[in-house]
């Protein structure tokens, strides 16, 4: 089914290559996780994808997305210097998030306990929270030069190398979960194995193909503004993107506690593994492909139709199985508290199916710079997201109707953005 979807034998070889480390990294994953949801309780996974959340929406904000465009220009030299440039703002904007978390971290808290999100009265938790915020801007600064690094690499085709690392990155990240969980560390494990994970991940990297980052650098000035359209029209549209996929983490937590927001937690893990297995894969080989068949003149339109329509077959019986038995598969593999879980995760399962489909093939909006679309695109996502949350919890005073609402809504916008992702590419031949 792979090899009909990507159809050229060195995409399909590249994406493979990718898929080999992915898939052993998300085996190690996923047979930790039968383990660590044993150790760390639902709580610890909720406040723990908060921290994950606040990183993810920060590290958009922290590169102004520069990293995008490390694949993008014809010179090696530039392709660095967008590289250095990366890392130096992201550098930069972490000192004064720093700064600012100084001053507001006891603000912060407050709001944490005054809504009761954790235990008020347990001193180790307060404590624990208040250092989580302090450590922010380190997450962020981890996760900006992860990425770069991954650009670069993909860039140069380095799938080999990136392949060993996502397995690297897998074992390191959760033999410190097993080890910090059995020390009785709670949610700061989680933490710890999170940035242990990042920081493998960098050193391995850089380590192995120390000549992609050293060599001749192009000016940097010049690439600043040449690809200034990635702070002013990919910065707000990845920042509207990562909101919509990350504020829905932030707003159950904040309205239903960490309980349910750990429920939310392991069904995005559980639905999105597709995506990191595979859509990151096919993603990342796609964008560099696609990058390249377009300053050669090369049709795209067909290709891009006929893989829509085969991604949507290839991920449709593992979306059809959690639909109907999403319930006994999560009580089996997580326990009996996730049984709820799997109940509200077939409700996500058509959702993350489209997505799926869509993210798989996103980056031809960058290829083609027609970034517009896709800001478009995540703010009526993002609206879309808002109005079931705030319709599930003040209208219908649920959280299970709250998660039909965004299930649905969801599933709505992506389907529509796969034909607008199919329209591009026709106009793009044209």
């Amino acid at each position: 089914m792979i090899k009909r979807i990507l159809g050229k034998s060195e995409l399909l070889r590249h994406v493979l290559i990718l898929l080999q480390g992915t898939v052993i990294a998300q085996i190690i994953g996923i047979a930790m996780q039968l383990v660590l949801r044993r150790i760390f309780t639902v709580s610890d996974f909720g406040i723990m994808s908060l921290y994950a959340s606040a990183v993810g929406i920060l590290a958009v904000l922290a590169t102004g997305r520069y990293e995008m465009a490390i694949v993008l220009p014809k010179e090696d030299k530039n392709a660095r210097a967008i590289f250095r440039l990366s890392i130096i703002l992201s550098l930069i904007f972490n000192v004064i998030l720093l700064i600012v978390l100084l001053f507001t971290a006891d603000q912060i808290l407050e709001l944490i306990q005054v809504h009761e999100l954790i235990d008020p009265t347990d001193v180790t938790d307060i404590n624990l929270v208040k250092y989580l915020i302090y450590f922010v801007p380190i997450g962020v600064f981890l996760l900006t030069i992860y990425n770069a690094l991954n650009y670069l690499f993909t860039r140069h085709k380095a799938y080999k190398t990136l392949s060993k690392n996502r397995i690297a990155q897998a074992v390191s990240t959760n033999a410190a979960y097993g080890v910090f969980g059995a020390a009785n560390f709670g949610f700061f494990g989680l933490f710890f194995g999170y940035i242990i994970g990042f920081v493998t991940s960098i050193v391995f990297l850089s380590a192995s193909k120390l000549k992609l980052i050293k060599g001749e650098v192009g000016d940097t000035r010049e690439n600043l503004k040449k690809y200034a359209d990635f702070p002013s029209k990919s910065l707000p549209s990845g920042l509207l993107n990562m909101l919509a996929l990350q504020l829905p983490t932030f707003m159950i937590f904040g309205f239903y506690g960490s309980f349910v927001s750990g429920l939310f937690d392991a069904i995005t893990r559980v639905l999105n593994a597709p995506i990191t297995m595979i859509g990151r894969s096919v993603s990342q080989v796609f964008y560099q492909k696609i990058s390249s068949d377009l300053n050669e003149g090369k049709p795209i339109s067909g290709y891009i139709k006929k893989s829509s329509i085969r991604l949507f077959l290839f991920m449709l019986i593992p979306m059809t199985v959690i639909f109907f038995f999403g319930e006994p598969l999560f009580a089996f593999v997580f326990g009996d508290d996730y049984g709820r879980a799997g109940v509200l995760a077939s409700y996500f399962a058509p959702f993350f199916l489209v997505r799926f489909v869509y993210f798989s093939q996103s980056t031809l909006f960058t290829a083609v710079r027609k970034i517009g679309v896709e800001f478009r695109q995540n703010l009526i996502f993002l609206l879309s997201q808002i109005t079931a949350l705030l319709l599930g919890y003040y209208y219908f005073k649920d959280f299970e109707l709250t998660f039909m609402l965004l299930a649905g809504s969801g599933f709505v916008c992506y389907s529509f953005f796969i034909l607008a992702l199919i329209n591009t590419a026709k106009k793009a031949d044209q």
